[in-house]
């Protein structure tokens, strides 16, 4: 995973203002950056992004600019959530980015690359990255919401786990949610996929509690890819389908 990748890990960082018609590489890798952690952002900058970053993904080839753009733009749902017409506007060329990527040439790859699985095939699970404890581990070093979390399960301290979960509930608040960016979240579910299969039971009966209060109970906001995630991980859990994703070791 590159250093690109890892900075949307990081939850306070700062900004610098980069033009938004510009095609270059370093412009859709810093733009969430501006979009998410700027105090406020004219309705006439947020379109002309947009319709940059349009340009941009209608170009991608292998998927990670759409990856990219789209995690960045979940995470600007989050920070505007029930506000307009941020919302109005961001929803919309989600669904359109999301449907374009499923239809697009690089989308009949048999695995799909980390992120991009969990976001536009849910219902399969997590990828082969996320299932892999060495390469999460080494991912949410970077993420200060699930440190404690990661370094408990880590350390094999898994007396202390059920603890704990509550981080993983704060961060699906609704109240308002926590504006993390889209792949903190996702990483989110999938350190609660590696807690589910620590071999204690009451750690996992209180895995299975805080997946179920999250998915059935008030106060909680998903996306859809992440109840799809989540509603897989514990049905399959529950239900002991013999297909069911397990953590992969090396």
């Amino acid at each position: 995973m590159n250093q690109d990748y890892k900075v949307y890990f990081i939850t306070s960082f700062t900004w610098s203002q980069i033009d938004p018609c510009s095609h270059s590489h370093k412009s859709y890798y810093q733009f969430p950056k501006i979009l998410t952690w700027k105090d406020s952002i004219p309705q006439e900058h947020l379109l002309t992004w947009i319709r940059s970053l349009s340009r941009i993904i209608h170009d991608d080839t292998d998927g990670e600019i759409t990856s990219i753009v789209t995690y960045g733009f979940y995470t600007l749902l989050l920070k505007n959530y029930g506000q307009e017409p941020e919302t109005s506007i961001i929803l919309p060329i989600l669904q359109r980015w999301k449907r374009d990527a499923k239809s697009s040439s690089w989308n009949g790859r048999i695995h799909l690359q980390v992120w991009n699985r969990e976001m536009l095939e849910p219902e399969k699970g997590f990828s082969k990255d996320l299932l892999t404890w060495p390469t999460l581990n080494a991912l949410l070093i970077h993420e200060p919401s699930l440190d404690r979390l990661r370094g408990m399960i880590s350390r094999q301290e898994y007396h202390l786990v059920a603890g704990e979960l509550e981080v993983v509930k704060q961060i699906f608040s609704s109240n308002p949610p926590q504006p993390l960016s889209g792949y903190t979240r996702v990483a989110a579910l999938a350190l609660l996929f590696h807690a589910l299969h620590i071999p204690e039971e009451e750690v996992k009966k209180e895995v299975e509690a805080t997946a179920s209060s999250i998915l059935t109970q008030p106060g909680f906001y998903l996306f859809s890819h992440e109840r799809s995630l989540l509603d897989k991980m514990f049905h399959d859990h529950s239900n002991n389908i013999p297909e069911k994703q397990v953590p992969i070791a090396l």
